[in-house]
């Protein structure tokens, strides 16, 4: 399994209509963990855009990436284990049915908690598996509903009167 730490200055530009996304995902974690500095990306390998989305979001916010990618259940304990070697603040789960499927959350959250490094998704599935936020497009604005039972997890701080998060009691 390759995993490949993503410095800026190494990063080529690519587009998708997508790119805008994890761009955005990753700034509103920026601002629940202001000082990160490297996040993880779990993906299918077979979604040819992850290469120029995690280039614009590197751009975009500057934290380096660490990408990972999952084919199958099997190598999601390695990546697990390479994304806390690798001292990620955060991880992003891309949407598939291996990575943010039901028995892979599961043993994400269970390893990510443990290790303290908080999980997002825009999945539903893997929110309410146990990630801690999940991305929500409300009228065309991205929120970060929040996990407030697994919150206190973490040393994440949510803004005082910002609407882009929401707390839940999941």
């Amino acid at each position: 399994m390759t995993r490949i730490l993503v410095p800026l200055f190494l990063l080529s530009l690519g587009a998708s209509a997508q790119i805008g996304d994890l761009s955005e995902h990753v700034s509103l974690i920026k601002q629940l963990v202001p000082n990160s500095t490297r996040f993880g990306v779990f993906y299918n390998p077979n979604d040819g855009s992850i290469d120029g989305q995690v280039a614009k979001a590197t751009q975009d916010t500057g934290i380096q990436a660490v990408k990972s990618p999952i084919k199958s259940i099997r190598e999601v304990s390695s990546s697990v284990r390479s994304m806390a070697k690798y001292q990620v603040d955060f991880i992003v789960l891309i949407e598939d049915k291996v990575v943010t499927g039901k028995n892979a959350i599961k043993f994400v959250v269970k390893q990510t908690v443990k290790k303290k490094i908080p999980v997002f998704t825009v999945s539903e599935a893997a929110f309410s598996g146990g990630a801690l936020g999940q991305f929500v497009n409300n009228g065309g604005k991205w929120q970060v509903k929040i996990n407030g039972k697994l919150l206190p997890k973490f040393d994440i701080s949510v803004p005082d009167g910002s609407d882009q998060f929401i707390i839940v009691e999941e």
